[in-house]
């Protein structure tokens, strides 16, 4: 018996170290891809933008850049990758490495994401893919030309809350599409008041105990009575509110990320 016991607290002795190991790689892991979000809004004279990303693991599938080109303009980039965890985390850092170097060649928007597709083809294999929505804002002009891969539509809503505009999905998302069909972007102009609102759907989707879900339209209607604050007030404002909604914010359904751009 004696030996017994002193076997079992071995047992739960190794047990804790691996537990405690494997929780040290996790936290590392979040650590280095909250890296790989923006560590500050991009300074842009006339604009207030923001972002946030809130994993439901220790690493998420989410993601959102801004990327500034060459030539001034600012790429502003919100995705999700099916699943959430280690491995949608590895394959959103390959996205984001991939769009930041096309950014740089100052190819048109529909070629930067033509080669992205066909970039991550490989990576994605055949039971993954990725909804993105890629948008390339040229601050002087306000013209905002994107394109949306399968992903949650976006709104640009007047300085009145009426929606001007919803950016909906004009091509399949990553991975989906292996045809690689050509890409035509949609173009808007954004004038001063308004504001850009993307999500991804851990936000509508998230769900109360009773089973309710949070909802676009609750999500719009937070964005209007906040939108006299500032982008990154707004961004917070939301995220709080939709895991409220969920009433256990430590243990959350989906990823949520949320980017305002306001000119």
């Amino acid at each position: 018996r004696e030996l017994k016991d002193a076997a079992d607290r071995r047992a739960r002795r190794l047990a804790e170290r691996a537990l405690l190991a494997q929780e040290e790689e996790f936290r590392l892991a979040r650590e280095i891809q909250q890296q790989l979000f923006p560590g500050a809004a991009p300074v842009v004279p006339g604009y207030d933008i923001a972002g946030f990303s809130c994993p439901a693991t220790a690493t998420g599938g989410d993601y959102f850049d801004f990327i500034p080109a060459p030539n001034g303009d600012l790429f502003i980039v919100v995705g999700d990758v099916t699943g959430h965890g280690l491995g949608p985390a590895l394959l959103m850092a390959d996205a984001r490495a991939y769009l930041r170097a096309l950014a740089l060649t100052n190819q048109s928007l529909e070629e930067i994401m033509s080669e992205a597709r066909h970039l991550l083809l490989d990576d994605l294999g055949l039971d993954r893919f990725i909804s993105l929505l890629c948008a390339r804002l040229r601050p002087a002009t306000g013209e905002w030309t994107f394109i949306n891969a399968g992903h949650p539509p976006g709104y640009v809503i007047g300085p009145d809350g009426r929606i001007k505009a919803e950016m909906l999905p004009n091509t399949a998302a990553l991975g989906i599409d292996r045809q690689e069909e050509p890409l035509a972007a949609g173009r808007l102009v954004l004038e001063k008041g308004d504001m850009v609102l993307l999500l991804t759907d851990g936000v509508p989707e998230a769900r109360s105990a009773a089973g309710e879900e949070f909802g676009e339209t609750r999500a719009l209607d937070i964005a209007r009575r906040e939108q006299p604050r500032k982008a990154e007030e707004i961004v917070h404002t939301l995220l709080d509110e939709a895991r409220r909604f969920s009433e256990n914010p430590d243990s959350l359904q989906d990823d949520m990320t949320i980017v305002v751009a306001k000119r």
